[in-house]
């Protein structure tokens, strides 16, 4: 019970500490409030759903990075073959 309080209690304050650090979400709004208290209370199975979706986004966008890289290494062989041509 205490591992989870004190998760609860630790995953509470970096929530109000993103809020405060957020400039577009509203301090008074009070859907933004509830959201808080339930992630904390949830905590245990909010922070895996949150570090799937990062590490989702971190590899869609390495692989966008990827897919930009190789049209790029194309073009320039096409450039490369049409002028030897």
């Amino acid at each position: 019970m205490t591992f989870y309080l004190l998760g609860s209690g630790a995953y509470c304050t970096f929530l109000l500490f993103s809020k405060f650090k957020d400039r577009e979400c509203s301090k008074t709004e009070l859907k933004s409030w509830i959201l808080i208290a339930i992630a904390s209370t949830l905590w245990i199975v909010v922070i895996p759903i949150c570090l799937i979706e990062i590490k989702t986004k971190a590899n869609a966008k390495q692989h966008s990075k990827n897919k930009l890289e190789i049209a790029e290494t194309t073009n320039q062989f096409k450039e490369i073959t049409s002028s030897i041509q």
